[in-house]
């Protein structure tokens, strides 16, 4: 998390691992994609701080969405949510 003083901008991210986890093929663009949005989130807060505008970007981890469930078998599944601090995979509504 990256604060500043009352009325300044700020900048809160989360970031997770999933990306180092995933299957070779996919790891590129979702890297991709989320240096693109850390840069983008990080230009914003700096434009807007001045204004005493907050700028927010939330990565969750790993969601159990179609795409994803169609990539694990039970095992996978297991696996994954092992290593999860709740100890189970996130829902769309953890995030929405």
């Amino acid at each position: 998390m990256f604060g500043g003083a009352r009325g300044a901008g700020n900048r809160l991210g989360q970031r997770h691992r999933a990306g180092h986890r995933l299957h070779v093929r996919l790891r590129g663009p979702i890297v991709g994609i989320k240096a693109g949005v850390t840069g983008l989130t990080g230009s914003a807060a700096n434009d807007l701080g001045p204004r005493g505008i907050r700028v927010n970007a939330v990565a969750p981890g790993s969601t159990k969405t179609e795409a994803v469930m169609g990539m694990l078998d039970d095992a996978g599944l297991a696996a994954r949510e092992a290593r999860a601090p709740l100890r189970r995979m996130g829902e769309v509504e953890d995030i929405a």
